[in-house]
């Protein structure tokens, strides 16, 4: 119950982010974030044209990670996220789902495409990376 009141604090937050304005638009682009279960993610690791991204601390990254994940901390988000290559498709993780939502945010008013990974990395169950490689 602490993780569920947690997330849907999170989701108020963002303010713009509602599951039922699917017809919001900015710049065209449908302002929904679509939102993956973390048990799909293994479908997605090591496609070519799907870039999972994790936006945990580069220490929390080189703990423990999802395989083939990048890492891109939230903190350094913003001066990051511009050098993204529109012809890929992105999977957002954070540790929970909060930070990943907001990314994926500023990510669709810009025009890419993403998929926002529903409780984050504390959610995940599949194969994960120790140490940064």
């Amino acid at each position: 119950m602490y993780f569920l009141g947690n997330f849907i604090d999170t989701l108020d937050k963002i303010g713009e982010y509602d599951i039922k304005e699917k017809n919001k638009e900015s710049r065209g682009i449908p302002m929904n974030i679509n939102m993956i279960p973390a048990k799909d993610l293994d479908y997605y690791i090591g496609q070519k044209d799907f870039v999972i991204i994790d936006l945990r601390r580069k220490e929390e990254y080189e703990e423990s990670h999802i395989l083939s994940a990048v890492n891109i901390p939230y903190e350094e988000w913003e001066e990051q996220f511009p050098n993204l290559d529109y012809k890929k498709q992105y999977i957002l993780y954070c540790e929970r789902g909060g930070s990943s939502l907001l990314a994926a945010k500023e990510l669709l008013k810009n025009g890419y495409r993403i998929l926002s990974v529903i409780g984050g990395f504390q959610a995940y169950r599949g194969n994960k990376k120790t140490g940064n490689l």
